[in-house]
């Protein structure tokens, strides 16, 4: 390879993005106008956001990252489908967190789903187990031979 091939890849090569799903606010005209946005890929030098409706969106804005604590000054590049790469034009500015994400397990709550679950799965046994018996009732009500009735009798005896 020569020199010139190996700058043209570095030049074309992008770090690589970290997969993300955090909730994340667009803001513009002096940050008095926001959008809400979904952060799906973020690498060092842009990110990748998702959008409900990306009209009447500048070139030029504000990310603002709850949960990581940071907001960015961005450029859009280009529209994915329903999703809109940007490109950081300065670097990440800390502030101060909204929220924290918690994610705690709940094994009380798991334990309670689990026995509701059970105690309905054993209630639709026995509905099940019910209308079972219902059909075969009415099936040997149907097909019952009735008694003959003795005394008259119409038409020719064999």
């Amino acid at each position: 390879m020569s020199v010139q091939e190996e700058e043209d890849i570095q030049r074309f090569e992008r770090p690589r993005r970290n997969k993300a799903l955090k909730k994340a606010l667009i803001a513009f005209n002096h940050q008095h106008s926001t959008r809400p946005c979904v952060l799906r890929e973020i690498s060092e030098t842009g990110a990748l956001l998702e959008l409900d409706d990306a009209t009447n969106l500048p070139m030029n804005f504000i990310l603002h990252v709850e949960l990581d604590g940071f907001k960015v000054p961005c450029k859009w590049i280009r529209k994915i489908e329903s999703c809109i790469a940007v490109q950081f034009t300065e670097p990440r500015e800390p502030t101060k967190l909204i929220r924290k994400q918690s994610v705690k397990p709940s094994f009380d709550r798991l334990t309670m789903l689990m026995e509701r679950e059970q105690e309905l799965k054993k209630i639709m046994a026995q509905q099940r187990a019910e209308q079972a018996s219902d059909i075969e009732a009415n099936t040997k009500e149907q097909y019952r031979t009735p008694n003959r009735v003795k005394g008259i009798t119409f038409g020719k005896r064999r």
